[in-house]
């Protein structure tokens, strides 16, 4: 399959559109040292997404939360993705280098025709968690029906990570 390359205008619309969640995990699943939830979104014209949280259950600013669109032929792409200060992130088209900062990757033309869809990324001071990642994900990206927890802050056990109340 070949990945399509949206425009920035394409783009812009896909993070507008409001989106609800059609599936939601009962609970995380452990995968390695993360725990990670999907959650089925679809618009109300159709259009599928996903929203996926993954938490290192060692480290607390090892995070990641984004959204993916599902293209009609079912090529997934990272539209936007908020991650933790655990690593510095390098902008490889502009050659500069992000500290170890939280920071959102945001998908743009110029790097999927560069092969990287997601690679570009701008170092935010919105959040400082998981919780509140997710929560400046949902607002930025007109998301319903999934709830955030700011200030949460992750036990060392993953068994026990609980981001929503069931």
């Amino acid at each position: 399959m070949v990945r399509p390359i949206l425009t920035d205008a394409r783009i812009s619309e896909l993070l507008k559109v409001d989106k609800a969640v059609t599936f939601a995990p009962k609970r995380g699943s452990e995968k390695g040292k993360h725990v990670e939830w999907d959650f089925d979104l679809e618009s109300n014209d159709g259009v599928k997404f996903t929203v996926f949280v993954r938490q290192n259950s060692m480290l607390d600013d090892d995070f990641s939360c984004g959204l993916c669109w599902t293209s009609p032929s079912g090529e997934s792409v990272i539209l936007a993705r908020y991650n933790g200060g655990s690593h510095p992130h390098p902008n490889r088209i502009e050659g500069t280098k992000l500290p170890m900062h939280a920071h959102v990757h945001r998908a743009t033309e110029r790097y999927m025709k560069a092969g990287r869809p997601d690679g570009y990324a701008e170092p935010t001071d919105l959040y400082s968690d998981i919780g509140g990642a997710l929560s400046s994900l949902i607002q930025e990206c007109s998301i319903s029906g999934i709830e955030s927890l700011p200030g949460k802050k992750t036990p060392r056990n993953p068994r026990q990570l609980r981001l929503w109340e069931n």
